[in-house]
């Protein structure tokens, strides 16, 4: 596993591309499954290079205190 600084120096690296494309196919996009595949297969790419393992959960929805 890498180390954190080398962690966020391959974040760094990546993030404008991964930006640029997301923002590319969100544009032909017919529907919102279409950018959660694309971005799951960028992910994949991150997650190989970076040497660790990515999970998460799709469709929930978060409670948070209310602050007011």
């Amino acid at each position: 596993m890498p180390n954190p600084a080398s962690l966020g120096d391959l974040l760094s690296r990546k993030a404008a591309d991964l930006a640029t494309h997301l923002s590319a196919i969100a544009a032909r996009a017919t529907k919102e499954e279409e950018i959660r595949i694309e971005t799951e297969r960028q992910l994949a790419f991150i997650e190989r290079e970076a040497e660790v393992k990515l999970s998460g959960q799709h469709e929930f929805t978060v409670a948070m205190e209310n602050s007011f």
